[in-house]
């Protein structure tokens, strides 16, 4: 029907999708598809589009371009409308789209949009075209034909020997080595438990989760999250430890107990190699390569040109600049500035790092610079945008900086649709639907929304000057593919894979500037590409040659700092940078009033030497180091930091186990009480900074030597220690147990030995020796889970009240037998009285051989024993109790306690991470886990007995199964590949027999045995590897342990 406005297309030989209208400064772009209908071909030229907006201003484009349709065929427009400077108002706008076709007709389209309904199509109308209409259309179309036709594809090589360098290779191979091992370890789902939503951001659900197992997964990789039936897709924000911060499209309430999550890094690596493939075609990635090496020279350090113009000018110069930034001398600014003045001419940056917290912390800065010069024209015309998820709070909620915010703002209509559906969903959620099936509807509806703003935003990236990300998201966004800039600048690069670098050194036309401090942090390899990639691009370069740093032609430092008091800084700047470092005389006036407050007031350096309390370390199951005495007083320090007005309080910590003990603290301190405490490892601290900051030793007796991260090569622990040091601005406190460093490294010149030194010459020190610890110690501030008993009577009595209060279990673990003679019977009269009421009594000691002999009744001996402590019930813990001489052992020296503590912590997630780190379910002999039950009132003692006896399965194979060849008690044994079998308890016998699992169910079932974690019933079958036992909940328990 010629001339006659219809509702479809089903008269039209083609069809478009909805348009969609991007505002740029000075243009709208209009972005659609062009489909061929299905049976019909033809040649469509696109000959106007014509806009109107919400004040009937009119704006239009001609001849925008050609396609030939076949069938199944589409085509992609997008068209730059010219708006004459003004601000187009889509809010309430039309679009009609005049389209010439080879069919013999014209086809004019309209489409309204709605800040209500969104965009929708109100038209399609179809008119014959007149003959000297259809010959002009012949005639384009055949100009058109003839330009494709002639037109030139230029197609790189695909002959691998054509691009092969050798350094290039080996760093291709290495990636791929790596992506194998993430493939083998990183294929699976991992349990993540303790979830706790942190932001629900324009459909974005942030979430907190702990980890069973310690993973290193880059930011921005992406992941699926199960809870339940449930599925999200997203990305990592951070991961560090054991700790996991995911952003996810679905909301899963304010808590998640437990999940599972499925993580693929190894696509992120797999890119990466992909995209090294193509580096020797790239003029920068090649200088990195090849000429950056051979530039090396053996000049001393102090010729490396120094200072933030030096740096400025190195940039105008050089097509590489390299830029040495140790702590607190401005590499954020640095790069803002020189962000600032390549925007200001015209120039496009790609600003990129592997964490998003140092993204955002040089958006912020940008942005800070531009608003102070009233050049904040360039961020209302979308010029500086920060792309991917944002992590800082004050940057999320910035309209122009960040690029999903930009795209809503320039799209009220989408803005709208999607405030109105996030209403409806709270509706529903406050009125208990939130599993409704029109809760789902809406969660879809948003889903396709954030996808349209996802779109938009692209655009705009694709049209700024200035754009920030991580490395993660250039690699493998393909938004990125066909974009260059002017300037890439890559922040933080000693934690960078040198191919990483490179990958982003190939988004440049011009000049490349790398940033970072090689005293800081490594890389991360897991795989046996280690010693590759795990080395920094300062060292590939020839900057760093072992200990040694040298002069290069790239090379200039950032060496005048304004983060540290002068007293914090003097000991890097000594130990770590050989003296490089100049302060800022600002520093010494601005940290006074944070040097001012308590505790310690006026005191900037200080050391809580907890040599003489009983400061016990152990490792839990994943290795990791943990001590409870010294997690206390490190937490309690920071609470009475930001009770006497200190807002910004950090704890670091060298071991995820102890980050986690303090971080339960503050968790459950943070259910009544307001707090802004954090604390992370070394690792996850990394690129932050807080006014006052605890670094927690965790190290002490009755461990034989340091721990792994404390006691690695020396260039890996001093950078530990460097960071954690340097993120202190006014005050740094250390928490250690001097004596056991003194015992391992009093000769030596490892850096944390020297650091101590220096705390006990020139800082305060809180100590035994001192006279001040025990009072230190008292003086803590109490809270509602955690109180210091000063007094051992009163503290006895509290115990008693908790003990009669006891409904199920008292868990007693005694490192040291030789108790106090004085009060242990105390003690031990109100534990007999709990067993008389019926409470299991599990108790177990380090040192059974000097335990009391009435004490030997309830006692088993057990080599995991490390902390005084007595647990009730799952809920409350007695640290210090009861009262023992406290001996820590060295070789020929004995170190006695002689601060007694008496704590009684309570708190959900303390008591949990106590109970799961110190293996308080379980006794170990010889390394091996046995069951812990409780001894039998009738037991009697042997004088000869070590407290080892069997308990549990071995102790039922004993009694009922003899063996076939002398008749002597069997017995439960575990063989070198860790399966158990039974074997002769004789030892002139050889004989064996196999575990059955009706044997085990056997005495299941006699002995109600239940699972030692859960509680719950347990049940014994053979699967395709041999006897399993598993719990009602999942958990696989081994022979061993019932």
């Amino acid at each position: 029907m010629s001339g006659v406005k219809e509702k479809n297309f089903d008269n039209c030989s083609f069809k478009i999708t909805l348009p969609r209208i991007t505002v740029f400064d000075g243009v709208a772009k209009v972005n659609f598809k062009i489909m061929s209908q299905k049976g019909k071909e033809s040649d469509v030229i696109l000959n106007e589009i014509y806009l109107v907006d919400k004040l009937e201003r009119k704006y239009d484009k001609y001849y925008t371009g050609f396609c030939k349709l076949k069938e199944k065929a589409h085509k992609e427009f997008s068209v730059d409308v010219p708006i004459k400077g003004r601000e187009f108002l889509a809010a309430q706008a039309y679009a009609f789209f005049y389209f010439l076709s080879s069919d013999g007709y014209r086809y004019e389209i309209g489409y309204s949009f709605n800040r209500e309904s969104g965009e929708k199509l109100d038209y399609v109308m179809r008119s014959r075209l007149s003959q000297e209409e259809f010959d002009r259309i012949e005639n384009n179309i055949e100009i058109e034909k003839k330009k494709t036709e002639h037109s030139i594809v230029l197609i790189e090589p695909d002959d691998p020997e054509t691009i092969r360098i050798p350094e290039i290779e080996e760093y291709r191979k290495a990636t791929l080595q790596e992506m194998t091992f993430l493939q083998n370890e990183g294929g699976r789902k991992y349990k993540l438990s303790n979830g706790q939503r942190i932001s629900d951001s324009n459909g974005h659900y942030t979430y907190s989760f702990e980890m069973e197992a310690e993973l290193y997964i880059s930011d921005d990789a992406p992941i699926s999250l199960n809870v339940g039936i449930d599925k999200a897709s997203g990305t990592v924000l951070v991961c560090e430890g054991f700790q996991i911060i995911v952003i996810v499209d679905r909301d899963f309430g304010k808590q998640v107990g437990q999940a599972l999550m499925s993580v693929e890094p190894w696509k992120l690596l797999e890119a990466l190699a992909k995209k090294m493939e193509k580096a020797s075609r790239n003029r920068l990635a090649m200088m990195i390569i090849r000429s950056g090496p051979k530039m090396a020279t053996d000049d001393p350090a102090v010729k490396i040109p120094k200072g933030q113009m030096e740096a400025m000018n190195a940039v105008q110069r050089n097509d590489i600049t390299v830029i040495w930034g140790p702590p607190g001398t401005g590499k954020t600014y640095t790069m803002a500035q020189i962000a600032k003045e390549a925007v200001k001419k015209g120039k496009s940056v790609l600003a990129v790092s592997h964490s998003n917290v140092s993204v955002d912390g040089v958006v912020k800065q940008t942005v800070a610079i531009l608003r102070e010069e009233k050049m904040e024209s360039l961020l209302h015309s979308g010029k500086v945008l920060r792309y991917g998820f944002v992590r800082d709070e004050v940057l999320s909620q910035d309209e122009c900086a960040s690029a999903f915010n930009y795209a809503l703002m320039k799209n009220s209509g989408l803005k709208h649709r999607m405030d109105r559906l996030s209403k409806q969903k709270n509706e529903l959620i406050a009125k208990g639907n939130a599993f409704s099936r029109e809760r789902d509807l809406i969660e879809k509806d948003l889903k396709a929304l954030r996808a349209e703003v996802r779109n938009a935003e692209r655009e705009y990236v694709r049209y700024a000057n200035f754009v920030a990300t991580t490395i993660s998201k250039v690699t493998i966004d393909p938004l990125f593919e066909e974009m260059k800039f002017d300037l890439v600048m890559f922040d933080e690069v000693s934690m960078a894979y040198v191919p990483q670098i490179i990958c982003a050194s190939m988004y440049s036309k011009e000049k490349v500037v790398l940033v970072g401090d090689f005293r800081q942090l490594p890389p991360i390899a897991q795989s046996g590409a280690k010693q590759v990639l795990e080395t920094d691009i300062f060292s590939y370069l020839g900057m760093v040659k072992g200990s040694k740093v040298c002069a290069h032609p790239w090379l200039v430092m950032l060496n005048e700092q304004r983060r540290m008091h002068p007293l914090i800084s003097a000991f890097p700047n000594k130990y770590i940078y050989g003296s490089l470092l100049v302060d800022h005389p600002s520093v010494s006036t601005s940290r006074q009033e944070v040097v001012g407050r308590n505790p310690f007031e006026g005191k900037a350096i200080n050391l809580i030497n907890l040599s003489g309390a009983y400061a016990s370390a152990m490792k839990n199951s994943d290795n990791s180091r943990f001590n409870i005495l010294s997690a206390i007083v490190s937490f309690q320090t920071a609470i009475k930091a930001e009770r006497n007005g200190e807002k910004s309080v950090g704890i670091i910590t060298p071991y995820a186990a102890q980050t986690r003990l303090i971080r339960a603290m503050i968790q459950d301190y943070r259910k009544a009480n307001q707090t802004d405490i954090v604390c992370s490892t070394v690792h996850q601290f990394q690129g932050s900074e807080r006014n006052l900051i605890i670094f927690d030793a965790v190290e002490s007796y009755p461990a034989s030597k340091v721990g792994w991260l404390m006691g690695k090569e020396v260039d890996s622990v001093n950078r530990l220690i460097n960071v954690a040091l340097t993120r202190a601005k006014g005050k740094l406190i250390i928490v250690s147990y001097v004596k056991f460093w003194e015992m391992k490294y009093g000769t030596s010149q490892h850096i944390f030995w020297n650091l101590l030194k220096y705390l006990m010459q020139s800082g305060n020190e809180i100590s035994v020796k001192n006279k001040t610890l025990a009072s230190y110690v008292a003086e803590l501030p109490e809270t509602k889970n955690i109180i210091n008993y000063r007094d051992f009577d009163i503290a006895v009595e509290a115990f008693q009240k908790d003990a009669e209060r006891a409904k199920q279990e008292i868990i007693i673990s005694l490192p040291d037998g030789e108790l106090d003679a004085e009060t242990q019977g105390r003690i031990l009269s109100i534990i007999d009285i709990a067993k008389k009421n019926n409470i299991r009594v599990l108790c177990k000691t380090k040192d059974y051989e000097n335990l009391p002999e009435d004490w030997k009744r309830i006692a088993w001996a057990s080599e995991n024993a490390a902390f005084p402590m007595i647990v009730i019930d799952e809920k409350i813990a007695w640290y210090g109790l009861p009262k023992s001489r406290g001996c820590f052992r060295d070789k020929n020296s004995t170190f006695s306690t002689v601060v007694p503590t008496y704590y009684r912590v309570k708190g959900e997630h303390t008591i949990e991470m106590i109970r799961a780190f110190s293996g308080l379910d379980y006794r170990e002999i010889d390394g091996q886990r046995k069951t812990f039950l409780e001894k039998s009132n009738n037991e009697t003692i042997d004088p000869n007995d070590k407290g080892t006896g069997s308990g549990g399965l071995d102790a039922f194979v004993r009694k009922k199964e003899k063996c076939s060849v002398c008749k002597h008690p069997m017995m439960l044994a575990r063989g070198k590949t860790g399966k158990f079998y039974l074997k002769c308890s004789s030892a002139s016998c050889k004989e064996t027999a196999l575990l059955t699992s009706d044997l085990i169910n056997w005495y299941i079932d006699v002995e109600n045995v239940t699972c030692p974690m859960h509680r719950c019933g347990i049940h014994a079958a053979v699967g395709p590897y041999g006897i399993y036992i598993k719990c009602e909940q999942g958990h696989y328990i081994k022979p061993g342990e019932i």
